[in-house]
């Protein structure tokens, strides 16, 4: 299960998911009038820096030279920031981008999404390097549903794109780095699954080993990335406004949040835990960006009431024979962090509160 070690509260919700740069600190925006903060790993804040306008659900990134991209918007275009070392460098207009966070290329090239249907392509410096319509017969963002879409890069640089069912199909678009369109198909079992549910997709397909792992406002969903097939369907907390996007962890541990829960699954789809945080005088948090996870182990999850911090608590136990004895056993201790408490049945009749028995 999951144990919260600290909270972090802004001025305004936090509908992004929180960057870990390499320094361990956390880099993220708050909705309106929006600020980029920097946060240390013990939640205190470091330095904050006021960009105005809106964050849509965009989160930062960071590219080449540790440089940090963020993204502001209104109604009528976006801005893109770039700073280094909590610095200003500079800033660009852009087209019109809602809730969709770049991805950076090996080249330092940033690919996104705008409401126009297009995929952008940035250059390193935040100026536009191109514009290329998706004209698939759907829509990347429509506003009645508040859904909006990001991109996906595969392993190979492969850009990858899931349209909304305008025309009742999901349809998965791939593209070459330099945005030239490497093929394009729907997803029939996608559609049929979800609109089966009234569901749209909320955040961005994660692709890990050739699966895409899709987070709908009521469901997760596994889908093969090569006959767009679903591969298993889990129910998750409804959310009617959300843009998490699956995480999965080094161990192979899917994490998700959506409402006001937070869950562990395996690859395979089985739970491993779910957590629901806890409300306050505002009511029920809401999350709507995906959880991250520190290399120490802490899952970060954002909500409308603050940033909660998981550390996954599991347990784990060695054990070696005393003296070369078949008879005597002696346990150890490897469980991750927590408020642990030990009970042990031996089988025998004997019982034991140790942690090492």
């Amino acid at each position: 299960l999951g144990q919260v070690i600290w909270r972090f509260g802004t001025t305004s919700r936090i509908i992004c998911t929180p960057t870990i740069g390499s320094d361990g600190n956390f880099y993220f925006s708050n909705w309106m009038n929006s600020s980029v903060y920097c946060i240390s790993p013990e939640g205190q804040l470091l330095w904050k820096y006021n960009l105005g306008d809106y964050n849509t659900g965009t989160s930062p990134v960071f590219g080449l030279d540790n440089r940090l991209y963020i993204i502001t918007s209104n109604n009528l275009y976006s801005n893109m920031y770039i700073f280094k070392d909590g610095v200003l460098l500079s800033n660009h207009t852009i087209p019109f981008i809602s809730g969709s966070t770049p991805v950076v290329s090996s080249d330092g090239l940033l690919y996104l999404v705008s409401a126009s249907h297009d995929l952008v392509i940035l250059n390193y410096d935040g100026s536009l390097n191109k514009a290329i319509f998706i004209d698939s017969g759907t829509a990347i963002w429509d506003y009645n549903q508040d859904t909006q879409m990001s991109v996906s890069m595969g392993d190979d640089g492969t850009i990858y794109v899931l349209n909304y069912p305008r025309n009742n199909e999901y349809i998965f678009n791939a593209f070459y780095p330099d945005g030239t369109l490497k093929w394009t198909h729907s997803c029939p079992g996608l559609k049929n699954n979800l609109q089966t549910f009234h569901e749209i997709v909320s955040g961005t397909p994660t692709i890990y080993n050739g699966i895409f792992y899709i987070t709908g406002n009521k469901h997760l969903v596994a889908v093969n990335s090569t006959q767009g097939d679903i591969l298993w369907i889990r129910n998750i907390s409804s959310s009617g406004c959300t843009a998490s996007s699956p995480l999965v962890s080094g161990d192979e541990v899917l994490y998700v949040s959506s409402g006001d829960v937070v869950y562990a699954f395996s690859l395979g789809g089985d739970l491993i835990w779910q957590y629901q945080l806890p409300g306050s005088v505002y009511g029920s948090p809401i999350s709507y960006s995906s959880p991250v996870l520190t290399a120490e182990g802490t899952l970060i999850v954002t909500t409308n009431q603050g940033i909660y911090a998981f550390r996954d608590v599991a347990a784990d136990f060695t054990y070696e024979h005393v003296n070369g004895t078949e008879a005597t056993i002696q346990f150890f201790d490897k469980s991750t962090n927590g408020t642990n408490r030990y009970y042990w049945m031996f089988g025998d009749g004997n019982v034991s509160r140790e942690q090492n028995p």
